[in-house]
């Protein structure tokens, strides 16, 4: 690895996900080798938790976790983390290495591997990554102000009390007005969890961001819309947008 990489890979992260104790350890300590930071991660839920809170520069995923393999993981942050992902698999033949590709890896290892040619892929994607945009604090859809480093939500200046996770959604549809996300792709980012059939729960907290919406500007819960047989979005407003 050239002089100005190396430098540069010590203010990077990787995460390594994979319930083998030794296989990770040894990932970890190439990885190391380089001048990477390396955070670790025995199962599926441990991966999805630190991806969210760590923000790592790249992810290397296992497929045969415990509690949530790796390809749900993968399937999972593709839209949530701005990051490369590797899956490692001991399915090496091409229906799973095409799905995983297609749910959102950049590279795919069959086992057994070579550490130090995974390490020599991980830093030809490193060198060639986009710079990574800094999110604008404040969030602006019509009359609708949300300020992501205060947590503070207005409508028509009116400030919205909103609780938890419909903070959470409300931010989900206001990053993308116009947007339809299926109840999926609403649970996986709001709640941080695989999906199982949980409508009832999405509903009820919707149905409580409409009638706070509707308490600070009457009509404007009418503005989240229910897509029938797709989804939720929040409707792309003019600033001087009324009920």
């Amino acid at each position: 690895m050239d002089k100005t990489f190396c430098a540069e890979a010590a203010s990077l992260r990787i995460l390594v996900a994979d319930d083998d104790p030794e296989l990770r350890e040894l990932v970890a300590g190439y990885l190391e080798h380089d001048g990477y930071q390396v955070l670790l991660a025995a199962d599926g839920n441990q991966a999805l938790q630190l991806a969210r809170s760590e923000k790592p520069d790249l992810i290397i995923l296992d497929v045969m976790m415990p509690h949530v393999n790796g390809l749900d993981v993968c399937r999972i942050l593709r839209d949530e983390v701005d990051c490369p992902m590797f899956i490692l698999s001991a399915r090496g033949d091409e229906p799973d290495r095409v799905l995983g590709l297609n749910l959102g890896a950049i590279d795919y290892v069959s086992k057994p591997f070579s550490p130090r040619e995974l390490v020599a892929r991980i830093n030809a994607h490193l060198r060639r990554r986009p710079r990574r945009s800094i999110p604008e604090p404040l969030v602006q859809v019509g009359p609708l102000q949300i300020d992501r480093v205060r947590v503070e939500a207005h409508l028509n200046k009116i400030p919205l009390d909103l609780r938890g996770k419909e903070w959470d959604l409300l931010l989900l549809f206001a990053q993308t007005p116009g947007r339809v996300y299926t109840k999926q792709q609403i649970y996986e980012r709001v709640w941080q969890e695989p999906y199982y059939d949980n409508d009832n729960t999405i509903m009820v907290h919707i149905r409580n961001l409409r009638r706070k919406l509707d308490d600070a500007l009457p009509g404007a819960g009418d503005w989240l819309e229910n897509i029938r047989g797709l989804g939720y979005r929040l409707k792309a407003l003019p600033e001087e947008a009324r009920s």
